[in-house]
């Protein structure tokens, strides 16, 4: 099946952003969010079902990133800047021997079983330890990586192009007070994404933690 890389041009004669789009771009401004996600439910549920973590986190992510337009802006071959139908993502995996990881990509699904089943495989197929196995992933892409083994607080990277679409970042899970927390960093652009959608995002994911049951 041919993944889709469908996409909208903004009309920047009616974008209400605009100014402050132009403002950020110019100025070459992203910024990062650390939070922490309540996941004690959803570690409770995925451990009972015997399913694997980050594969299961990373639908989540990839769902919550998707219900957002501002997550979901690039800019086209002419610079235009655009809404993608759909983002799929981009995660890391760890080999074991090498102490090196893959870059892999899973195209998103809207049904959590039918991406959890295809980003398994995948792990279980390219995970080789080198840097695209799978090859190059698609233009409509995020990125998410895992540090379990580093409990931060805060994170940040420092990226050279103009990147829209999101970087997000978990890190190993606290037991504090009888509930599993997990840090969660969030980058983006400041020229499509304010505070308030990244608050948006934010209760976006704790809902799809605490609700896991409508989606499991």
């Amino acid at each position: 099946m041919k993944r889709s890389e469908k996409h909208e041009i903004v009309n920047m004669d009616t974008y209400p952003r605009r100014e402050h789009y132009n403002h950020y771009l110019n100025m070459r401004c992203t910024y990062s969010v650390t939070v922490n996600i309540d996941i004690t439910k959803l570690r409770a549920n995925l451990k009972c079902l015997d399913l694997r973590v980050m594969p299961s986190l990373t639908w989540l992510l990839a769902n919550a990133v998707n219900g957002l337009p501002e997550f979901r802006m690039g800019k086209d071959e002419n610079e235009n800047l655009i809404i993608w139908d759909v983002l799929h993502p981009c995660y890391v995996v760890m080999n074991d021997k090498t102490k090196t990881f893959s870059g892999l990509w899973t195209e998103y699904s809207v049904t959590f079983m039918d991406f959890y089943n295809a980003c398994v495989s995948d792990i279980e197929k390219y995970a080789d330890g080198s840097l695209e196995p799978k090859g190059k992933p698609p233009q409509n892409q995020f990125f998410v990586s895992s540090v379990p083994f580093l409990p931060f607080t805060s994170l940040s990277f420092n990226v050279a192009d103009q990147w829209f679409t999101p970087i997000l970042t978990v890190g190993q899970f606290a037991e504090t007070e009888g509930k599993t927390v997990m840090p969660f960093a969030i980058q983006v652009h400041h020229a499509v994404c304010d505070g308030y959608h990244v608050g948006q995002f934010v209760q976006r994911v704790q809902d799809l933690a605490d609700h896991c049951e409508m989606w499991l």
